[in-house]
């Protein structure tokens, strides 16, 4: 996990969503921002509950599926830089 702000403002001036903004502005957001570090298997949010947060990814993978067991479907494999929420 990045331990410096630097990798998030990074992460977040090469994403689309984020292209319009100036140095001061990624700034300011990515001192805002609340970093998570989760767990290998560790669920960010199940389907239907209510959303409130805007993830962004900074580093490693996550997967988005559907289901449980055999009935678990994958949707996404999220990498840095891609967003949920």
């Amino acid at each position: 996990m990045p331990d410096d702000w630097y990798s998030v403002e990074t992460v977040f001036s090469q994403m689309a969503i984020f292209k319009a903004l100036d140095a001061a502005q990624l700034e300011n957001l990515a001192h805002d921002v609340e970093i998570l570090q989760l767990e290998e298997g560790e669920v960010l949010f199940k389907e239907g509950e209510p959303g409130h947060n805007f993830f962004v990814l900074i580093e490693g993978k996550v997967t988005v599926s559907r289901g449980l067991g055999k009935a678990r479907h994958v949707l996404a494999e999220l990498v840095p830089g891609d967003f949920i929420g």
